[in-house]
């Protein structure tokens, strides 16, 4: 089984897509080592820092050894090292200050987040939660079923969203988690 969560309209054929009907702030409704895959694509910046911690948790309690969360976040970090012209444009409607400082500031308090995430917090947590860790590009995985799933690029553009978001896809059962 396949799960994405908080999927918005990126409905992938073959997979379980949910949204708001799953609380990630609550237990995950499946059992323990049900799951091969999970899809979290910008839904865990809207739940507090403590929340995510134990959303990824009982993601590591639900996927069958062997099986992959790939969580996808928006990240502070990237904004601040890869902010170009087009990209300030383009968040120049929910800031006052269209430069990179104004851009992070967006990223952190606009558009219902909850928490600012960096791509070394995630792959920590991640790692905390139990998983063995390694960082990829947005649409790339080391496996197939992972790639070209993205849905934020569809949203904001594929070179915004290679800005701003950071992926990490963490494995039950490797060697460093």
């Amino acid at each position: 089984m396949k799960v994405n969560l908080g999927c918005g309209t990126n409905r992938l054929p073959g997979w379980d897509n949910h949204d708001a009907d799953i609380d990630i702030t609550n237990p995950l409704p499946w059992g323990d080592s049900t799951i091969e895959y999970i899809l979290a694509e910008h839904v865990v910046e809207h739940v507090r820092y403590r929340q995510a911690v134990m959303f990824m948790t009982e993601c590591h309690r639900v996927l069958l050894p062997g099986g992959v969360l790939r969580v996808i976040v928006p990240s502070i970090e990237r904004v601040m090292l890869y902010a170009d012209e087009e990209y300030l444009k383009f968040v120049s409607r929910w800031t006052k200050h269209p430069d990179v400082r104004g851009a992070v500031g967006a990223i952190m308090w606009e558009h219902g987040h909850k928490n600012a995430w960096t791509e070394s917090l995630l792959v920590a947590t991640m790692f905390y939660a139990g998983f063995g860790t390694m960082v990829c590009e947005p649409q790339r995985s080391e496996h197939l079923e992972l790639r070209d799933i993205d849905g934020h690029g569809k949203v904001i553009g594929e070179q915004n969203n290679w800005i701003e978001s950071s992926v990490v896809e963490g494995t039950k059962g490797e060697p460093n988690g």
